[in-house]
């Protein structure tokens, strides 16, 4: 029935209309948004609406023929390109959206937010905002300009938002102009993404006011919530200038340092929460002073909840980092979740306090000698030992190797492209004189020409790739195309499943080479036989190779997905379009992505998959690897042993001439050089191509990393490609 339903309205939507606009503008608003079933038999509907190049495409007068037999909760709103919010915006939504109790709106690329626009002017309850993939960037009246005169007019675009929320893709800029905050009344603001690293530097901090400008902001924020990653906290974000009554803090992330003076002022504010990824950052480097700072400011108590995610269990030998929270007098601290019972715990928090952190206190405290802390000597340097769990390193160093990738890849391409074309156009120069050589060596230059041809088309194709890289949302490079349509296919097409064909196949020539120039140097053997092979019987092998490969590839395709929705929730550990997850079903759509990445987690993986892509790793970079090797060695061998016979019988020719002896053996050394040389890069190119890829297989099997994060598992494969371009030159 209710696709019946959704047919029927989508009728409606394309007769004649009764509305101020043409036919036409509803025909091609139509073609741009879409229903996503949420509950069919309530008749609950989200809505997305794509490829808005300019906001005046927006007519959601033409949902109103729906307007009484469904409910929207969530519309969606996915730009082309970044636009500035400005009047061209008119969300003309029949009233009958806005007495819902909550509407919730969610914008992508936006350039600026022009805050003299009204566009929830019909809203009879608050709603709430989220910006993806957007830049904090304030305008009035199309002005950038921050000054008094400004401040006195009417800011009417976030009067009716109770929930505002920047996700972690939002771009943010210093001195941002602090208007957003006048007259604001929110029940929860949240800033996510802010970074201080090498990869990401993305900072917020506002202009500074003057006494003037502050007695007219005048905002209230009930809860404000920031996601940090290795960042100095401050009050830039908790000023009392800026937010006049705030009541509750959340901090989440990896914090380096939280300043002595952050939430000082803060005259309001009931509960502070501090949750840690890693807290060894926050601790060593100046043990809680802004908890006493925030101690001595205070006049009412307030309780401040520090939760630890990771393996910390406070043991006693850490007395000196907490010795002054005894001392407290306003605050209430406790640590969460429940802990591993101890010594130090119970001295702390006293008995009863510390039942709430461990509810074994009793056993602890006839057992504990608490004498031994006031004889611990704190001059000492106090050093605290990491905890990160595998899963947040294993992503980190994904990020990294993104980087380098990112960074190899244009060179290697670029050095394999040219390589190759003068491979091509030197053999197909020596053409001219096929005549006279030997069909061994017209045998050993149409392999390495075809090997030239196909390395040429993969490199080639690899450099498109760059189009799809994105470390994150803000980092040193994330390009613009990432989640393109055309990229992700070209992606999982091209560059995932044709290109490990043409890698394998590359792979494999390498070692037809090896032994083509293995057998010029003997007579008869094993490899003469091979190489004696028909030309039909050639081409039926490479047949058979090239299917098998294609049947061997085939989770390049099946383990792949494109979506055209920006899932900024999943963007820290799924990159577009899905892939390396090896998981057996797919996501319909976003909510069913994060249903399915995240809270579904006893979801199995699919087997077929793992054991392709192990089959993969053997095959390309075991297999062939060792076939290689070996056939270089066996050539080497076979080189050096002709050397030498070469070198003697020369040496009968020129006993007596010294200088030509001398220059024979300075010839022998470089050859030797030379081969050894090139077997030692070779093994250490290879290195370093299959020491990610076994990394992945380790962490997919220990912590499932790939399953849950398949961006970092591709980050690691990306660079093992970049790695083997070594053997494409």
């Amino acid at each position: 029935m209710s696709k019946i339903f959704l047919i029927i309205c989508l009728i409606l939507l394309n007769i004649q209309q009764r509305l101020t606009f043409s036919d036409t503008n509803c025909k091609k608003f139509g073609k741009k948004f879409k229903f996503i079933e949420v509950d069919s038999k309530q008749k609950i509907f989200n809505v997305q609406v794509y490829n808005i190049r300019s906001l005046d495409e927006i007519h959601f007068e033409c949902l109103d023929y729906c307007k009484s037999n469904v409910t929207i909760p969530l519309i969606t709103f996915y730009l082309s390109q970044k636009l500035v919010f400005n009047n061209l915006l008119n969300l003309r939504l029949h009233s009958n959206f806005y007495s819902r109790k909550n509407i919730f709106f969610r914008f992508s690329n936006v350039k600026a937010i022009d805050l003299s626009l009204d566009i929830f002017a019909l809203a009879n309850n608050y709603t709430q905002i989220e910006l993806l993939y957007s830049n904090l960037k304030i305008l009035v009246n199309n002005s950038e300009k921050c000054n008094y005169t400004q401040f006195n007019e009417p800011i009417p675009f976030f009067s009716k938002v109770n929930f505002l929320i920047f996700g972690e893709s939002c771009i943010y800029s210093l001195n941002t102009c602090p208007l957003m905050f006048k007259n604001l009344n929110l029940q929860n603001l949240i800033f996510n993404g802010l970074s201080f690293t090498f990869l990401k530097t993305n900072l917020l901090s506002f202009k500074t006011l003057n006494d003037n400008q502050k007695s007219v902001i005048n905002s209230s924020v009930i809860e404000i919530q920031i996601d940090v990653f290795k960042v100095d906290i401050n009050n830039n974000l908790f000023n009392e200038n800026l937010i006049t009554k705030l009541e509750f803090i959340f901090i989440y992330g990896v914090v380096r340092s939280i300043d002595k003076f952050t939430f000082y002022n803060l005259k309001f504010v009931k509960k502070i929460i501090i949750s840690l990824y890693d807290e060894s950052l926050l601790y060593s480097n100046n043990e809680f002073d802004w908890l006493f700072s925030l101690d001595q400011n205070l006049q009412k108590n307030i309780t401040i909840d520090i939760v630890t995610l990771n393996s910390y269990t406070f043991p006693d030998s850490d007395f000196c980092l907490y010795k002054n929270f005894i001392n407290l007098n306003q605050i209430d601290v406790f640590f969460k979740p429940t802990l591993n019972c101890s010594c130090l715990i119970v001295y702390l928090f006293g008995i009863n306090k510390s039942k709430i952190s461990c509810p074994d206190t009793i056993k602890y405290f006839e057992n504990c000698n608490f004498t031994k802390f006031s004889k611990i000597n704190c001059d000492k340097t106090l050093i605290f030992q990491d905890h990160v769990v595998f899963y947040d390193k294993f992503k980190l160093i994904s990020q990294y190797m993104d980087f380098l990738s990112v960074i190899l890849l244009p060179f290697a391409c670029v050095l394999s492209i040219l390589t190759n074309l003068l491979n091509i156009f030197i053999l197909i120069g020596s053409k001219k004189y096929e005549n006279k050589i030997r069909d061994k060596l017209c045998l050993l230059y149409e392999f390495i020409l075809f090997n030239s041809l196909i390395n040429l088309i993969y490199s080639f194709n690899y450099l498109f790739h760059l189009f799809n890289n994105c470390i994150m949302p803000g980092a040193l490079y994330c390009s613009n195309y990432a989640n393109n349509l055309f990229i992700q296919y070209y992606e999982i097409f091209i560059i995932d499943y044709f290109g490990n064909i043409l890698k394998s196949l590359s792979n494999f020539l390498d070692i037809v080479i090896s032994m083509t120039r293995y057998s010029m140097l003997e007579k008869n053997g094993f490899f003469q036989k091979i190489i004696k092979l028909s030309n039909l019987k050639r081409r039926v092998i490479l047949g058979i190779l090239i299917i098998f490969l294609c049947v061997l590839n085939i989770d390049k395709i099946g383990n792949s997905q494109v979506f055209l929705e920006y899932l900024d929730i999943l963007f820290g550990d799924v990159a577009l379009p899905i892939r390396n997850t090896f998981k057996l079903n797919k996501a319909n759509n976003v909510l069913d992505a994060h249903w399915y990445y995240y809270i579904n987690q006893d979801e199995s993986y699919s087997s077929f998959y793992v054991i392709l892509y192990i089959l993969n790793i053997i095959i390309n970079d075991v297999f062939l690897y060792v076939g290689i090797l070996m056939s270089d060695l066996f050539l080497m061998f076979k080189f050096k042993s002709n050397l030498e016979l070469a070198i003697l019988m020369k040496k009968k020719l020129f006993q007596s001439d010294i200088k030509k002896l001398s220059d024979i053996h300075e010839s022998k050394v470089r050859t030797v050089f030379a081969i050894w040389s090139n077997l030692f890069v070779l093994l250490l190119m290879r290195s370093f191509e299959m020491i990610p890829l076994v990394f992945t297989i380790y962490g997919e099997f220990s912590n499932r990393v790939c399953m849950y994060g398949g961006k970092s598992c591709t980050a690691f494969i990306q660079f093992a490609n970049a790695s083997s371009f070594y053997f494409l030159e």
